[in-house]
């Protein structure tokens, strides 16, 4: 049973307009699914001629998009402990890195017991690609990018922060507004999704001062993975 139908199952009180989204979500996501194999096999491809001809960034951008693509086309599992999501981020900065080696400075502070802790994927990683497209690739040098994470009082506490341009909604372009809005109203649905009202999402920026993104997770024994 798919994720979708199961909380349509376990949540009788949604209304049918609920479910329809919830199902027209679910359909769109199986459309992005056509033939990944093609793009498997092309960037396998491309892995191959890069290491047989020492090309070490070529080598190590294929292996990072491979593992990008992998996550983001899979749909077997909507839940997956928050220390994957965060090798997502590390692949996709990764990436970005070797894009603009004198530009990006990153610092990133994880508290390493919270890497088990099950979460819904994909809550992260958009905020990381929005503070590096919209906040500092217009801003000529100088860029730093911080994701913080760490217990506090029950809680699970994530702060991506850059000292890119910010933004303020009357001055951003429509695009930019649609894009960044859509991708906050997503993550914004599929926290409300798994955690009902215990989760908070909150996006800060001024012109000139950066964005903050501040996720707030609850701290609950169940969403621990099991090791023995």
């Amino acid at each position: 049973m798919s994720y979708v139908k199961a909380y349509i199952k376990a949540n009788p009180q949604l209304t049918k307009e609920e479910e329809r989204q919830l199902r027209e979500a679910e359909r769109r996501a199986l459309q992005a699914q056509i033939n990944p194999h093609f793009l498997y096999n092309t960037l396998y491809t491309i892995k191959a001629i890069a290491k047989l001809h020492g090309e070490e960034q070529i080598l190590t951008v294929s292996t990072e998009l491979g593992r990008l693509l992998r996550n983001a086309i899979d749909s077997s599992d909507d839940i997956i402990p928050l220390g994957d999501s965060f090798n997502l981020v590390n692949s996709y900065l990764t990436i970005q890195k070797i894009r603009f080696p004198l530009k990006l400075k990153t610092v990133i502070n994880i508290d390493d017991t919270i890497r088990s802790v099950q979460a819904p994927k994909l809550i992260i990683q958009p905020f990381v690609e929005n503070a590096v497209t919209h906040g500092l690739e217009p801003k000529r040098e100088n860029w730093l990018l911080k994701i913080t994470v760490f217990r506090r009082d029950m809680k699970i506490i994530i702060l991506i922060q850059d000292n890119g341009v910010g933004f303020a909604l009357k001055t951003m372009e429509i695009d930019n507004i649609k894009r960044q809005h859509i991708g906050i109203e997503n993550v914004r649905r599929r926290l409300y999704l798994f955690y009902g009202g215990d989760a908070s999402l909150k996006v800060t920026s001024k012109p000139g001062c950066g964005t903050v993104v501040r996720i707030i997770l609850p701290d609950k024994e169940e969403q621990r993975e099991c090791s023995i």
